[in-house]
């Protein structure tokens, strides 16, 4: 093989890879910035998780009178019948999406509370919409047993606003322990 020829390869294949990366970094840049200031707010209720595929699965919520099934990467720490705030997209109701570090109880659900603390915090790499740039990973103890959640992070979280070590208020469903909530505005001291 010529010299002539394996520099083009190894030019073709870096500005191939070039590519790639510009491509990563526009998605990765323009998934934050979808403009949701004139979608609606909503719930929604996972109903299909899928681990095989980077936690992809189904969420289930109502928009005008109507039953909407969506499919999407959601966070790490998802079980079936955890609920999220969502937006949706008025134009376009099967348009949505969820707030990984939102999960809710709505009014009606029976709920009790525990002291969480953080045992770690890491960065995802998700490139879904909206999803978790870090999430946080917590313990609490229901009676002499111990139970462990992730938890998603808001987009406008810095490192260091919360530590390994910090503890919150737990708010974890009645009918099913391993749904929880660690409410980072109510800390708990030691």
């Amino acid at each position: 093989m010529s010299e002539n020829k394996i520099s083009s390869g190894v030019i073709y294949l870096f500005l191939i890879g070039c590519g790639i990366l510009a491509a990563a970094f526009c998605f990765e840049y323009n998934q934050d910035n979808v403009d949701t200031s004139k979608w609606v707010a909503g719930i929604g209720t996972v109903t299909n998780v899928d681990y095989g595929k980077g936690n992809s699965g189904e969420m289930e919520y109502e928009y005008g009178g109507k039953r909407y099934n969506g499919y999407g990467l959601m966070s790490c720490g998802d079980h079936l019948g955890e609920k999220y705030v969502i937006m949706i997209n008025p134009n376009d109701p099967t348009d949505y999406v969820a707030f990984a570090w939102k999960p809710i109880f709505e009014d009606y659900e029976e709920t009790y509370e525990s002291t969480g603390e953080i045992v770690r915090i890491f960065r995802t790499y998700a490139w879904a919409r909206y999803a978790p740039r870090y999430v946080l990973e917590y313990v609490y103890k229901i009676g002499e047993t111990e139970y462990k959640a992730i938890q998603g992070l808001p987009p406008s979280y810095k490192a260091g606003t919360y530590l390994v070590g910090q503890r919150f208020k737990v708010q974890f469903g009645g009918v099913r322990a391993t749904r929880s909530i660690l409410h980072l505005e109510l800390p708990v001291g030691k």
